[in-house]
């Protein structure tokens, strides 16, 4: 069952300690108010571990990401899901009111309609569940994207990395500029592939689990005979995202499937978001260290 706003509102990332200090630098108003020609030799110099322990972009990320995945894509489905069911259950009241009276070839075209009913609500809320996998996973990429800029100011990026996939490009890039050891971790990003194999199948063939081969990829020599030439390596691979047999094989995620990944995500960014934040830390306190005037530095 799909959880309410309302208890999904628990699940967001408690303010963070600093929270008050979004926007509100020390000392913001006097450097406002100085003339242009003020000069700035004899200015106080700030601890950089100081300063950066004032402000927590990548706890901001997280806190940004989980609100998205709990408000916007739960609480979108959520939303959708009950307007659906109320549709459902007022169709169905209308029918089987006029069922009550019908007799004979309209009686068998109103149970006929009436299935289509049923069906047409059961397609529905499948999509849903599927358009929450593709939301979640461009979600997850910005995620991504947003901690690897903030994390400029203490490690510099390149204009590419490798990979074949956006994803195996992120891992290339935390891994270079992180040191982070994702075969070690390998729990954290072990929903990926699965969640991004979904997703491709859902937006490049429709949701279709068994597409149908080009001819040129066919090799039965039939090609005309669906069954012989259907490509079924999405249905061999993930048989728990699978409805359906041969060519009317449809890819469908349950609503478990669909919240164990967004709890997964979530995990695979509180994760990525704590090692940076300690390597920003260890920057800025190296910073610190090799400054020539470290014993001047004012702490905040």
């Amino acid at each position: 069952m799909a959880r309410a706003p309302s208890e999904m509102l628990g699940w967001v990332t408690p303010p963070h300690p600093n929270d008050k200090m979004r926007g509100q630098f020390w000392g913001v108003d006097s450097f406002l108010s100085m003339p242009e020609d003020t000069p700035m030799d004899g200015f106080p110099k700030f601890s950089r571990l100081s300063l950066a322990r004032q402000i927590d972009s990548f706890h901001w990320d997280v806190e940004y990401f989980e609100r998205d995945v709990h408000i916007l894509i739960l609480g979108t489905l959520h939303a959708a899901s009950t307007y659906l069911s109320d549709e459902l259950k007022e169709d169905l009241a209308k029918l089987d009111t006029a069922l009550e009276s019908a007799t004979g070839h309209y009686a068998e075209h109103l149970d006929g309609v009436r299935l289509e009913v049923m069906e047409y609500h059961y397609d529905q809320q499948r999509f849903l569940r599927n358009m929450g996998v593709v939301s979640l996973s461009s979600r997850l990429t910005h995620a991504l994207n947003q901690m690897a800029i903030h994390a400029e100011s203490f490690s510099p990026r390149k204009k590419a990395y490798p990979g074949k996939s956006e994803y195996e490009r992120f891992w290339s890039e935390y891994k270079e500029r992180f040191g982070l050891d994702f075969d070690a971790h390998a729990e954290f990003i072990a929903f990926v592939k699965p969640m991004v194999d979904v997703r491709n199948r859902i937006i490049h063939d429709g949701g279709q689990a068994n597409r149908l081969k080009t001819m040129e990829e066919s090799t039965s020599g039939d090609t005309l005979s669906f069954e012989k030439n259907l490509d079924r390596w999405f249905s061999n691979q993930y048989p728990q995202f699978v409805e359906g047999e041969g060519r009317s094989a449809e890819v469908k995620v349950s609503q478990e499937q669909l919240e164990d990944m967004l709890d997964q995500a979530c995990k695979l960014v509180r994760w990525l978001a704590a090692e940076m934040r300690e390597r920003q830390l260890a920057h800025a306190a190296a910073q610190d260290t090799d400054d020539p005037n470290k014993d001047d530095l004012i702490s905040l």
